[in-house]
């Protein structure tokens, strides 16, 4: 279903709230739409490989400070003391994007994010809160990459980063579309599910490892050893038993089949939304041997992103943020939960 892009689609699910909430973005667009390739292809041009060295670097170093500041209390907020204060830097620090203050930040990607994705009942309250915390976003965006075009006229270098990165795209011969409009609505669609979905998936991690004392045990060892990549494997195994999302919303513009087990024919009718349910397709014996075991060195495929065209842009930053993050408070010597 997920491979079949042009014939379940994501427009109709997501594309219209984004362009009425804060301006068109890729990832609510069909690759049919060619609007979809070229600001996808400009936007992901923009990202380095040693960008992921650097993001470890600075979480781990941040939430290392906190951690040793709460040390004399005995006790963490994880959510709202590590979590989202680390992220909310990582956002200044890496994508260039602050706001007037750390809570505004938090206020605009809750209240953007809720609206987007939860607000299934199409609540009007949410929508005006979301709108209006789109357009203090938006304008203080604006203001932002006027100040930073007017520093490099004044011959001031700017910082490596990726709001600065696209400023530098935007004066390229052939980029005269990549106008400051367009900056503000590729970026602010990039930060806008940082913080909710990475705090709940830290959380709903830590959870699934401490409901497993053996687990624990090898997974507090690998934090230990500072090895990113194992944990990632924690972290990717300990979501496919304790989700995020139970599965992704596609629409069917005309009546499909999809062949199931032993080849039977499922019909879905037309004017359709449909949720593929990817937690279900993680326990499928066929794709995850031993699907009820919990294993962190799986080659396996994780759905834990989506998967396919519209799979999560963030999934490479995500696999270092909730390692480093998920490994720095197991670290803590005898954690337990409150």
């Amino acid at each position: 279903l997920l491979h079949r892009d042009e014939d379940f689609t994501v427009e109709e699910i997501n594309s219209r709230k984004m362009a009425k909430q804060k301006g068109a973005f890729f990832l609510g667009m069909d690759k049919m739409n060619p609007q979809f390739m070229r600001e996808s292809n400009l936007v992901r041009g923009a990202v380095k490989r040693e960008d992921l060295e650097r993001i470890q670097q600075f979480v781990r170093a941040a939430a290392e400070d906190i951690i040793a500041k709460s040390l004399p209390y005995g006790k963490l907020d994880v959510a709202d003391k590590l979590n989202k204060v680390v992220l909310v830097r990582l956002i200044e620090d890496y994508f260039g994007v602050s706001a007037p203050s750390d809570r505004m930040m938090r206020m605009w990607l809750r209240s953007l994010f809720y609206d987007l994705f939860l607000n299934l009942t199409n609540s009007n309250a949410k929508y005006k809160v979301a709108w209006q915390a789109a357009n203090e976003r938006r304008n203080y965006l604006l203001q932002t990459i006027k100040d930073r075009k007017q520093q490099l006229q004044d011959g001031i270098s700017l910082p490596d980063n990726m709001l600065n990165r696209f400023i530098h795209l935007q004066q390229q011969p052939g980029n005269e579309w990549f106008d400051d409009e367009n900056i503000q609505r590729q970026i602010g669609g990039l930060i806008t599910g940082i913080l909710e979905t990475s705090n709940k998936a830290i959380i709903l991690v830590l959870d699934e490892l401490f409901n497993r004392p053996e687990t624990l045990k090898s997974a507090i060892q690998v934090a230990k050893e500072y090895d990113t990549k194992k944990m990632f494997g924690y972290v990717q195994e300990a979501l496919r038993f304790n989700p995020v999302q139970p599965g992704i919303l596609r629409f069917n513009e005309r009546k499909q089949d999809l062949i199931g087990r032993n080849g039977k024919t499922y019909s879905i009718p037309a004017k359709r939304k449909i949720v593929a349910l990817t937690a279900g397709a993680m326990f499928d014996p066929n794709a995850f041997p031993r699907p009820k075991a919990f294993e962190p060195d799986r080659n396996a495929v994780y759905m834990n992103y989506g998967y396919a065209l519209h799979e999560c842009y963030g999934k490479y930053i995500n696999s270092v943020t909730l390692s480093e993050l998920t490994a720095a408070v197991l670290r803590l010597k005898d954690v337990r939960r409150e």
